[in-house]
């Protein structure tokens, strides 16, 4: 990997505690936030903000974080960037990926937001659409109102509650009825900044009906300032469809990293997905996968490696709403030092 530090954002200085901070700056940035969505994905942020505001960050107290406390996480002053700064960018002035015959569609996030060199939603013959989230929000409102938010859904889930209030850019994956993806998309999400941040990419995947995808998803940081990156992938996986998940997790060990994932699953489709924690000071893996019509296969597998001090959570959710599914998980994990693991 080759690397070299990209320009200082545009910030806004956390001087209150977090969470009140968030709901004044929610306030303070509403137009950068809403961008040119539309009036019902507005909406739902603002539902979201409601839902955050109500339940606040999660606790011990609560069952499933009863191991995981992120107090001193949120005690950091963290900084805030709301404008977009997606622009026709050449990546490899920061970050290059040598490995040997490596083809995909490869596309980048940089500190939460979509960067491209000369277009920010790629638009195939065959009716594919990959790119920029928040330009789908604008040229594809039809689409991503049928989806986003359907199944990452707020209530009782805070994490995801502040994603989607906040939520501005991130990947946008669409594919056709019957159509198959000749090459993986590789999504690297770069983190570098001189100062604390607070990022919230969200992305939405969209395989319909006997499509065929791979994902790649990368999570790398160049910069060690500590970072909280708080992600939200949605997956919607239509009848006889399959996706291929792949979760790459390489981050400073001053990095503190929240991903929700959520896969809804129709008729006859197919999930496999995979999640590799190679490196992070703090790490926090929620995937939620819904087999909602008969004849569904999800599996989901991990792996952890963590030494000193780091700290792996992966936390699972399957729903079998239907008869006739089949599901399947197995992580292992190697620590070491003072590293620890639920």
């Amino acid at each position: 990997m080759k690397h070299k530090l990209a320009q200082t954002m545009d910030i806004t200085q956390n001087t209150v505690p977090l969470k009140e901070l968030l709901l004044n700056l929610h306030h303070d940035n509403l137009q950068n936030i809403e961008g040119m969505a539309s009036r019902k994905i507005n909406n739902l942020r603002q539902k979201a903000l409601r839902d955050f505001e109500q339940s606040g960050f999660p606790t011990t107290k609560l069952e499933n974080w009863r191991f995981t406390d992120i107090s001193r996480i949120l005690s950091l002053n963290f900084e805030f960037d709301f404008r977009n700064n997606s622009r026709p960018f050449d990546l490899k002035e920061i970050f290059t990926c040598e490995v040997y015959d490596l083809d995909t569609y490869s596309l980048t996030l940089l500190n939460g937001w979509f960067v491209y060199k000369h277009t920010p939603l790629y638009k195939f013959d065959n009716g594919v659409i990959i790119g920029s989230l928040a330009k789908a929000m604008e040229e594809f409102p039809e689409i991503v109102e049928k989806y986003l938010g359907s199944a990452a859904t707020t209530q009782n889930a805070s994490l995801t509650a502040l994603n989607t209030a906040f939520m501005q850019d991130g990947l946008f994956v669409y594919v056709p009825e019957g159509i198959a993806l000749e090459k993986p998309i590789q999504l690297v999400n770069i983190v570098n900044s001189q100062v604390p941040v607070l990022l919230q990419p969200r992305s939405l995947v969209i395989a319909e009906a006997g499509s065929e995808l791979t994902l790649v998803h990368c999570d790398h940081a160049l910069s060690h300032t500590p970072v909280l990156t708080n992600n939200v992938l949605e997956v919607f996986v239509h009848a006889d469809a399959q996706v291929d998940h792949y979760k790459v997790q390489n981050k400073g060990k001053s990095s503190a990293l929240f991903t929700s994932t959520y896969f809804q699953m129709h008729k006859g489709s197919k999930v496999s997905s995979c999640i590799m924690t190679l490196n992070g000071g703090f790490t926090r893996n929620s995937v939620e996968i819904n087999l909602l019509d008969p004849d569904c296969q999800a599996t989901l597998r991990g792996l952890y490696l963590a030494d000193r001090t780091q700290f792996v959570d992966n936390q699972v959710l399957i729903n079998h709403s239907a008869p006739n599914c089949f599901s399947n998980q197995l992580f292992k994990g190697i620590l070491d030092d003072q590293a620890s693991a639920v």
